[in-house]
């Protein structure tokens, strides 16, 4: 029996470390600053083109290309969550004072915010939509549950100061806010419909919409040996023609398509071409058929976020109570 009880002790002792505890706030900062550097979500290749494919490999294999859906990073944090746990279990006695209590508060917070954080990590999702202007962006085959129509897209933009509207013509004038109306359907039926601008999210059924980019679709058509195939990108944007020839394209300001082909990764053709115009190209005839302005939409659910505000509600509760609660004096 002595020896059990002595045994659990030392347990206690080791997972109630400060030391420890340290040790698992520096992995989870590096981690942090890794996350920060290193982007994250992004297919294979793009680390083994941007790293190389040695570098690439080791980033994908040790999830530093997901560090906070990595298993690692879970069980580093599940760690630091009994680190906090038996760190208030073992400090725990009958009695004492307000201060006391503060200290209880601020490790119960800061437990509730790994957990909210863990359920953030793992429940919930993050995706980008581009979305033309007039169209209804179908959300429910990804698993949300609206779809959502895109009714307007506006900018406006500083006006130069100080000068003529002859000088102000043909400059490009500066973006000063973006804007897009948005309607909820459900069952193909509108339920609700809202303007949403950058920092102004649109909020429903535990999801937000916020207005994340905008730009243009170019659109077109490829013929090759009597097969069509339809391709959509984002200006500028690479699009596949086939097996190794990819074609970038911008919108110009006369309303016409600037193309570039590129073959195995070298650009060898550039020009301009209308729309409907039919272009020969080493890998087949190419027609842009519409121009379509989209906007960019960041949707979001972070079911662990109520947990994550609980948790720092707590905390600030007890770092108030830790530094200004009244200490009763000892012996009474």
């Amino acid at each position: 029996m002595k020896n059990k009880q002595k045994t659990r002790r030392l347990v206690l002792s080791a997972l109630a470390s400060l030391r420890f505890g340290l040790i698992l706030l520096l992995i989870i900062v590096v981690a942090g600053v890794c996350a920060t550097l290193i982007p994250q979500g992004e297919p294979l290749n793009f680390y083994r083109e941007n790293y190389g494919p040695g570098l690439g490999g080791i980033l994908h294999f040790t999830q530093l290309t997901k560090v906070f859906g990595s298993s690692w990073f879970a069980i580093t944090a599940l760690l630091l969550l009994v680190n906090l746990a038996a760190c208030t279990y073992s400090r725990l006695s009958p009695g004492g004072n307000w201060r006391k209590y503060g200290s209880t508060l601020l490790h119960l917070g800061l437990m509730i915010i790994i957990i909210g954080s863990l359920v953030s990590s793992f429940l919930g999702r993050s995706d980008y939509f581009q979305a033309p202007v007039q169209s209804v962006l179908a959300m429910t085959d990804k698993g949300y549950p609206f779809d959502l129509r895109v009714d307007n897209f506006e900018i406006d933009y500083y006006e130069p100061k100080g000068e003529s509207q002859e000088q102000q013509q043909g400059q490009n004038k500066q973006p000063k806010q973006y804007r897009t109306e948005l309607t909820v359907m459900e069952n193909n039926k509108p339920v609700n419909t809202r303007e949403i601008k950058v920092n102004q999210p649109l909020s429903f059924r535990g999801t937000k919409i916020y207005q994340s980019s905008y730009g243009w679709l170019v659109e077109g058509v490829l013929e090759d040996n009597g097969r069509q195939t339809k391709f959509n990108a984002p200006a500028g944007r690479p699009v596949a023609l086939n097996d190794s020839y990819i074609m970038e394209a911008l919108p110009s300001v006369d309303g016409q398509v600037l193309y570039r082909l590129s073959d195995a990764g070298q650009p060898i053709l550039v020009g301009k071409a209308g729309m409907k115009e039919t272009i020969d190209l080493p890998c087949g005839k190419v027609q842009f058929t519409s121009l379509r302005q989209y906007t960019g939409l960041q949707v979001k659910q972070d079911p662990g976020l109520p947990l994550v505000w609980s948790g720092f509600a707590l905390l600030t509760a007890g770092v108030i109570l830790k530094l200004y609660g009244p200490k009763v004096k000892e012996g009474k």
